[in-house]
């Protein structure tokens, strides 16, 4: 799975929230002295990148969430989906689409969305990739976009040079070129 802290100035944001061990991932954020998140950010609803979003928004106060376009529902990602912006409204948690140009400020973090389609054919291809900005240092969030997506994005100027950057796909020979 794949989830990722940011922690700055006593904020917190969570990128992915990993597989279905939330109990590992809940016990970890408490480790890490997380009382609250003040935005949970979900790049795709692949099972390992939402897979304890429901928990976390039970266990934890949660004041924004930015979510991409929920699936079709045919969809085998829709009920999913559906769970956890259906618990978000219930407990009103604002929530946004995640959209070009969306910013959300985390401490002395300025998180961007970077690129998100939901007209992509690809459910991977549908990601938002973050770009996470801090006293000058980028760190570049990839989530699970192919390489072909990739190459196409840097061409066109939407990815740009950064200090770190999370690979894409769990380093999937489909994602993240040389």
């Amino acid at each position: 799975g794949d989830a990722t802290l940011i922690k700055s100035n006593g904020r917190f944001a969570l990128i992915d929230t990993g597989d279905g061990f939330s109990v590992d991932i809940i016990n970890k954020l408490k480790d890490y002295g997380v009382a609250g998140l003040d935005a949970l950010i979900l790049t795709h609803w692949h099972s390992d990148h939402i897979g304890a979003a429901a928990q976390i928004l039970d266990e934890f106060q949660v004041l924004n969430i930015v979510v991409t376009k929920l699936p079709d529902s045919t969809s085998e990602l829709y009920a999913d989906a559906k769970e956890i912006v259906d618990k978000a409204e219930s407990k009103n948690i604002k929530y946004s689409l995640a959209r070009q140009g969306l910013v959300i400020n985390i401490g002395d973090f300025r998180l961007s969305v970077l690129y998100s389609d939901p007209e992509e054919d690809s459910d991977n291809n549908k990601a938002a990739i973050i770009m996470a900005k801090c006293h000058g240092f980028k760190f570049l969030f990839m989530a699970d976009v192919d390489c072909e997506l990739e190459e196409k994005l840097i061409s066109d100027g939407y990815i740009f040079n950064c200090d770190v950057i999370k690979i894409g796909h769990h380093g999937s020979k489909n994602s993240t070129s040389s």
